[in-house]
């Protein structure tokens, strides 16, 4: 996890991977609910996750091929915590 933005109308988490095929760094924003959705029905806060935390997320990549997408899920890898579902 490298930035989250959690403001309206949705929060937004970046998180750098590495690609399995090319081995190459990629930068990835991943798109959630409104705070408040997030807050109420699924018990986030704004410190569920944080810079520094890696995660694993489950979702769907956005159809025009930028390395951005939906979430499901995330799960805290260092607790296996999972945050969600989200969406579907």
């Amino acid at each position: 996890m490298t930035k989250i933005d959690w403001v309206n109308p949705h929060v937004y988490f970046y998180v750098d991977t590495r690609d399995e095929r090319t081995k190459e760094m990629q930068k990835w924003v991943f798109e959630s609910s409104a705070p408040a959705e997030l807050e109420k029905y699924y018990g986030w806060t704004r410190d569920s996750m944080k810079i520094g935390d890696q995660v694993a997320v489950a979702g769907f990549p956005a159809r025009s091929g930028c390395k951005c997408g939906g979430v499901r899920f995330v799960t805290l890898v260092a607790t296996g915590k999972k945050l969600g579902p989200i969406w579907g």
